[in-house]
């Protein structure tokens, strides 16, 4: 029996943050827009993405991401990923999601980077 995930969201400065689970698989989408909502309401300068604890996406999980991508973007919101790294970034280099996203090492760094 699955899970539901479980997302985190908070907000730093003018910019919110989800913490992302480890397994960003199927029960991600419901979560994820979920907490998403409140901080793209809000219109931040940025919504970040912490990936420091995802170990593993798969297309459902990746799905997930490409809609909220779409969603804040309607919001005027930049999206920044931050700490992606192995399989998930491989699969989000694949789908070209950095042409909608920017990619920083750290929460930090995506909370300090400049718009554009």
């Amino acid at each position: 029996m699955s899970r539901a995930a479980r997302i985190a969201s908070r907000q730093s400065g003018d910019v919110w943050v989800l913490d992302l689970p480890q397994d960003l698989g199927a029960d991600v989408e419901s979560p994820l827009l979920e907490a998403a909502q409140p901080a793209l309401d809000a219109a931040p300068r940025a919504l970040v993405l912490d990936f420091a604890r995802v170990a593993y996406a798969n297309s459902a999980g990746v799905g997930a991401l490409v809609l909220l991508v779409q969603r804040a973007m309607k919001h005027g919101v930049p999206v920044r990923c931050a700490g992606v790294d192995g399989q998930p970034r491989v699969i989000l280099d694949r789908v070209g999601l950095a042409r909608y996203a920017s990619f920083h090492p750290t929460v930090a760094a995506a909370t300090a980077a400049e718009a554009g």
